[in-house]
């Protein structure tokens, strides 16, 4: 069988072949999962469904592959061979609800997971406020009410859920009363390696003359999280001269850092992909 995780590291190490990630459903010694998700994206679907899978390679019982939603024609062939199927952050659609008719008749439990709060409508004001979204447009509300209560459709039809924290847990427990599990995120082997050889290398370099904070932010949904620590930076950076700021990704500086962006305290830099980001955080 063709090995489902590469050795080779690359930005997009989730890029396998369809036939590979079938393959993998035939595993006749070990228990089958298999994650569903719309398409591929570099946050919630590595953290909750490649991650996964890769982890349970070191299983001894189980073994996980995923589908995405153009896919899920192809998976309805094996369906006999899987034991688990999860939804991971999924909208309703008639591609889903078909998908779902089939895993029933199949007596396949179906988990629904999210990282966020997205699955109740009574909550999209606190969502949208943490979001840094601008409601004052109509088209905001109309998708985030429509995007919202699809996703809440598609974990209602599902046995049981999966978060992140036991926030999260208790939110699912609230909307939905049934079964919840905690799997918490973590880094895959690709950002691993990475990181061992750029410590590996820190370790022999000279220590800085200066401290320096970083911050890395991977969507605008983070700006509204800077201003929350951004006065007690700010009287860091007035207090200590020996101390910089270094942001990567997306952000928005209250005018009252403006001076210390100017004085090169504060240094911003683009956003670059998962495995880019630790040499980021080494300079």
């Amino acid at each position: 069988m063709t090995p489902l995780f590469s050795k080779k590291i690359n930005s997009e190490p989730w890029d396998i072949d369809l036939q590979v990630r079938i393959n993998h459903i035939s595993n006749k010694e070990k228990k089958k999962v298999v994650y569903i998700y719309e398409k591929a994206d570099t946050s919630t679907f590595r953290y909750r469904a490649y991650n996964m899978c890769q982890a349970l390679t070191y299983s001894d019982s189980w073994i996980g592959t995923y589908f995405f939603e153009n896919e899920l024609h192809y998976l309805m062939d094996y369906l006999d061979k899987v034991d688990v199927v999860v939804f991971v952050r999924t909208r309703w659609s008639e591609k889903m609800e078909a998908a779902v008719i089939q895993i029933k008749k199949h007596n396949i439990p179906t988990l629904f997971d999210s990282d966020d709060l997205v699955f109740n409508v009574e909550k999209i004001p606190l969502l949208t406020n943490t979001l840094n979204v601008d409601m004052d447009n109509p088209e905001a509300y109309s998708y985030w009410f429509s995007y919202v209560s699809l996703i809440w459709l598609m974990g209602k039809k599902c046995d049981g859920y999966i978060s992140t924290n036991k926030y999260l847990a208790s939110q699912f427990k609230e909307v939905y009363e049934k079964k919840v599990f905690i799997v918490n995120n973590f880094l895959n082997n690709e950002q691993i390696k990475v990181s061992k050889k750029i410590i590996k290398n820190k370790k022999n370099k000279k220590a800085k003359k200066y401290f320096e904070i970083g911050y890395f932010s991977g969507t605008p949904s983070h700006i509204n999280d800077f201003k929350v620590v951004a006065p007690e930076i700010k009287n860091l950076l007035d207090k200590y001269k020996d101390i910089k700021l270094k942001v990567v990704g997306f952000m928005d500086f209250p005018e009252y850092l403006n001076k210390h962006v100017k004085n090169k305290r504060i240094v911003h830099r683009p956003l670059v992909n998962f495995l880019d980001l630790p040499h980021r955080c080494k300079s």
